[in-house]
């Protein structure tokens, strides 16, 4: 454990801080990491909860017509709420893209009941996991 934890905040074994007993604050990289994972995550809260209603929440699933609307621009129109979320924490439209396709997919599938909302949730998060990644792989 130690061993993993000093891989992820840098060298800390010969850091002054150690030796005084300061505290030692993570590399600018595994906090970066940290902040947008942080990010990615209270976005995904905020656009899948308060920002969804339960009209987008029924209208989204195939089969269903709310208010004249087909399930595809209800579904297009919650996806985008997210890919724009992603897109302007990371910087990287294109990652914001991926989220658009991958929250689409997801999303799909629990509406067809191939999984329940907890598994659902713990793939978007992982997804966001993957764009901190890839964001600060590309930085």
């Amino acid at each position: 454990m130690v061993a993993l934890l000093a891989s992820l905040l840098g060298s800390l074994a010969t850091s002054p801080a150690m030796v005084t007993g300061l505290t030692v604050s993570p590399t600018p990289a595994a906090a970066t990491m940290v902040d947008l994972i942080l990010l990615l995550s209270f976005a995904h809260c905020f656009c899948d909860f308060p920002l969804q209603t339960d009209k987008v929440a029924v209208g989204k699933c195939p089969g269903t017509t709310v208010v004249g609307v087909p399930w595809g621009y209800w579904m297009a129109g919650h996806c985008g709420t997210h890919a724009l979320a992603v897109a302007l924490i990371t910087g990287v439209p294109l990652l914001g893209a991926a989220e658009f396709a991958a929250h689409f997919l997801i999303d799909l599938l629990k509406c067809r009941k191939v999984f329940n909302l907890a598994t659902d949730q713990t793939l978007h998060l992982l997804c966001k996991l993957a764009w901190a990644i890839c964001a600060v792989s590309i930085a």
